[in-house]
């Protein structure tokens, strides 16, 4: 019998092996993930179809959920009956899938409010429970990368690279290979930080820094560029084993 050799190329990194704990706490953040589409696929179509008979609906899910049951109980909207029946029917799918998306969260939240991992993570700026678990699932101990700009690099928080003649230019940020639930989410908890930083002053170095930077670059450069530091921040303390203390500015 024939031995099958298996080669790789010397410049392509292997996939981190998850552990049991990790794949678990992964695999319980896709089925919340799957539960949060499959509402906003409901309620897009819904939605649209509504939008047919001249009903509509606002984009938000606050405006979604409170306009179902008025249009539902409007006898003079001029809705088919059957139509009528379907919307109801979708409504009713909608409520028990947002029933669950609020168990399985809330068991997730949980989950990390228990992992010294994740609670490490949750002391930084923006990171919070669902964030902090990804983190956790991306990074591991921390062994995989060599640098804190490897991991920005992987989740997708670093400009791409264009070079031409032994010059390297430095350009947008790149989407296409990245992990994109992280990356949106570090963004997004980065974005949340600016938003209420622009109507307070700074109280630690890094709120001195961020503040500067949104003065000088926009709200979204600085989101980004928190994001970037967050991740790199969650890199230097799990190869540390430090815990995250922001210095405070002194008068």
């Amino acid at each position: 019998m024939g031995v099958l050799l298996i080669s790789r190329a010397a410049n392509i990194k292997p996939a981190r092996v998850l552990t049991n704990e990790e794949q678990g706490l992964q695999s319980v953040g896709k089925m919340r993930d799957l539960l949060d589409k499959q509402k906003l696929q409901i309620s897009n179509q819904v939605r649209g179809l509504l939008l047919e008979f001249g009903i509509i609906i606002n984009k938000s899910i606050k405006s979604f959920k409170a306009r179902i049951p008025d249009i539902l109980e409007d006898a003079e909207n001029q809705l088919p009956m059957p139509m009528r029946h379907s919307i109801s029917k979708m409504w009713t799918l909608y409520s028990r899938l947002e029933d669950d998306f609020k168990v399985m969260n809330n068991e997730l939240i949980n989950l990390t409010g228990q992992d010294n991992v994740c609670k490490k993570f949750m002391k930084l700026e923006g990171v919070g429970p669902i964030t902090s678990m990804r983190l956790k699932i991306q990074l591991g101990s921390g062994e995989h990368f060599n640098s804190g700009r490897q991991v920005s690099a992987c989740i997708g928080l670093t400009p791409k690279q264009h070079s031409s003649g032994g010059k390297i230019q430095l350009g947008s940020v790149g989407k296409s290979s990245c992990d994109k639930p992280l990356r949106s989410c570090l963004f997004l908890g980065a974005r949340a930080v600016v938003s209420k930083l622009k109507n307070r002053p700074a109280r630690t170095e890094k709120e001195k820094w961020l503040k500067a930077l949104i003065e000088r670059r926009g709200s979204n450069c600085a989101s980004m560029a928190l994001a970037n530091k967050n991740a790199r921040t969650a890199y230097a303390l799990l190869k540390n084993n430090t815990d995250y203390a922001p210095v405070l500015i002194t008068n």
